[in-house]
């Protein structure tokens, strides 16, 4: 399927011709340059740039980059051994940007030569490189935009290099994702202030498998994370973990880091900007199997429930829920960027069960809930897998199910369980039905 590119606002064309253009080809890309129209109204058009240079190897190594004329997309292989691509200046590349590619997937790099002036600066003034910078298998990709901070130009990118022994990067209050690799020694991290920065989301992932443990700390004004511990550690068989700044008491103003496991929450922006996911690292060791390996003990966590007041409902009426999800397969990539694996793929399971509990009893409950209803003998299932969902496509789905709940006037619950997998849940309406 095309991929369409169209103007917005009073603009009308791209290449001065046409409203919109395509890109047709798997990775491919396309850049834009605005670009003057003498004399005409409005007086500038996005002009396509598709220059390109592809296949470039150990052969070209070192390679020299020109980012005025013949380089803004760079494939690079690696299959027969590193390569070194060497930047032009900022200045001289002044308002421009390159596209840099990792085209393999061998345990080759590509090294990112600067000319020792420049710096590359990611969106949150992080210094990455003086002198060099190393994409490799973890990071197969790169986005570099020449700007102007009003005293000097640098290189500037999006892309969140991970933090090291050699790269001890600071966790700052900008930072949504922050990759972490601990192969060369235990690392121990400090959170900016929980205060400071109310409702704030941050993810970190490690991406490496050694032993080593990533600590997490709070400021020394905030001793406490989840208000039970002085740090929090990631380990090979825990490598997420999700922090939401969360008050330590109504109508307090001191805020805390409190760690999200098994579900995790995407803070909201407005109505209906929000999302839940449950991924399989977020749930090692938080369910009710116990093993060694993740892809098991993992299993039975996280899912969402939607608890009904019957007395709102007739006996004979029924209801449709309508699922937007996203369930991760072979063709999604982890936070590292390797594809997920088929055995990753979610299932989900939906059961109809029993509570006979108040909504105000529900209410109390501290959460997570979903510890207090472990029991099918205090909770039963009055219809157990009335749906089975998920299947791998790593495409948005929807899907609607029919909730049978006229055939147990018990009924109060409806759980959507995460039974295994990785997945994304985007969207959930309830419908009532017919005959009440």
């Amino acid at each position: 399927n095309p991929v369409t590119v169209k103007t917005t606002g009073t603009d009308t064309v791209i290449d001065s011709i046409t409203a919109a253009t395509t890109i047709t080809t798997q990775f491919g890309y396309l850049g834009f340059t605005a670009t003057a129209r003498v004399g005409l109204i409005p007086p500038y058009y996005w002009a396509p740039n598709t220059i390109t240079q592809d296949n470039l190897t150990f052969a070209n190594s070192p390679y020299t980059v020109n980012a005025l004329t013949s380089d803004r997309h760079l494939n690079v292989d690696t299959t027969n051994g590193d390569v070194t691509l060497t930047l032009p200046t900022a200045l001289s590349s002044a308002g421009h940007f390159l596209s840099i590619r990792k085209t393999d997937t061998l345990n080759n790099n590509i090294t990112i030569a600067l000319n020792g002036i420049d710096e590359i600066k990611d969106q949150y003034a992080n210094t990455f490189a003086l002198s060099t910078y190393i994409l490799s298998n973890k990071e197969p990709e790169l986005v570099l935009l020449s700007v102007y901070d009003g005293s000097t130009y640098y290189w500037t990118t999006q892309n969140p290099e991970p933090i090291s022994a050699s790269k001890p990067y600071p966790i700052v209050a900008g930072n949504q994702i922050v990759l972490v690799d601990a192969t060369n020694s235990e690392l121990t991290l400090q959170l900016p202030s929980a205060t400071a920065n109310p409702g704030k989301n941050i993810i970190v992932q490690r991406l490496d498998v050694t032993s080593n443990l990533v600590t997490l700390k709070p400021v020394s004004s905030e001793t406490l994370i989840d208000l039970t511990t002085p740090s929090t550690t990631l380990t090979s068989s825990n490598p997420l973990v999700t922090l939401v700044s969360t008050l330590t008491a109504v109508n307090s103003a001191v805020y805390y880091w409190k760690v999200i496991t098994g579900v995790t929450y995407q803070a909201t922006s407005g109505y209906n900007t929000g999302y839940y996911t449950t991924f399989d690292p977020a749930c090692v060791q938080g369910g009710p199997i116990l093993s060694t390996d993740p892809l098991v003990n993992s299993t039975l966590v996280g899912g969402a429930y939607f608890d009904i007041d019957r007395s709102q409902l007739g006996p004979n009426e029924n209801l449709l829920l309508n699922l937007t999800f996203f369930p991760l397969d072979s063709s999604n990539t982890h936070l590292n960027k390797t594809a997920y694996s088929l055995q990753e793929s979610p299932i989900i399971k939906i059961h109809l069960v029993k509570t006979g509990q108040s909504g105000d009893t529900i209410r109390s409950i501290t959460q997570p809930r979903i510890l207090s209803y472990g029991s099918t003998d205090q909770f039963p299932q009055a219809a157990e897998k009335i749906a089975i969902i998920g299947s791998p496509t790593g495409q948005i789905q929807e899907q609607q199910i029919f909730i049978p709940i006229s055939i147990d006037p018990g009924i109060d619950r409806i759980h959507v369980q995460r039974h295994s997998g990785n997945i994304i849940f985007i969207d959930a309406t309830l419908f009532r039905m017919g005959y009440r």
